[in-house]
């Protein structure tokens, strides 16, 4: 008897809901309130680091674009005529690194959905396309404008 009343009670809600249609939650702006973790150490942090500049320094970074190329050029990067790979200097990564503000405003067109960006605030959202696709009857292969679509819609 009371299995037959929780079946109906359930196909009552169902009901309900395909009546009401999906409901959206509001949107607003997450907050992390819990401490960050602290994975690594102060001392392995830095290792990444000076490693990470030890690479754009001797191994350098390709940009395929001239533009690109004659503005890193401009702003003091090695860039060798010809060569896609471009080299930094420790000093001009540290000098950009430097001017990168700790938080900013993403605008939206419409001001009550602006989020803000970094500090403990949170932001989930989709990337602009997916470079590979997979699906049951399709399989993997390269992604198309149909399967971002697809894509935004799942999300």
């Amino acid at each position: 008897m009371a299995s037959r009343r929780r079946g109906r009670d359930r196909d009552e809600r169902k009901a309900r809901r395909s009546a009401e249609g999906f409901r959206q939650l509001p949107r607003r702006q997450l907050v992390n309130t819990l401490p960050p973790i602290e994975i690594l150490s102060a001392d392995q942090i830095e290792a990444i680091h000076e490693a990470s500049l030890t690479i754009l320094q001797e191994m350098g970074v390709n940009f395929l674009l001239d533009e690109a190329r004659d503005i890193l050029a401009a702003a003091g990067a090695e860039v060798t005529p010809g060569d896609p790979r471009v080299r930094f200097d420790p000093a001009l990564v540290m000098e950009a690194v430097a001017s990168a503000p700790a938080e900013f405003t993403f605008h939206a067109r419409n001001p009550a959905n602006d989020r803000q960006i970094g500090g403990r605030h949170m932001t989930i959202s989709l990337v602009s396309s997916p470079p590979n696709a997979s699906d049951l009857v399709g399989g993997r292969r390269q992604g198309s404008l149909e399967d971002c679509e697809n894509f935004f819609r799942l999300a």
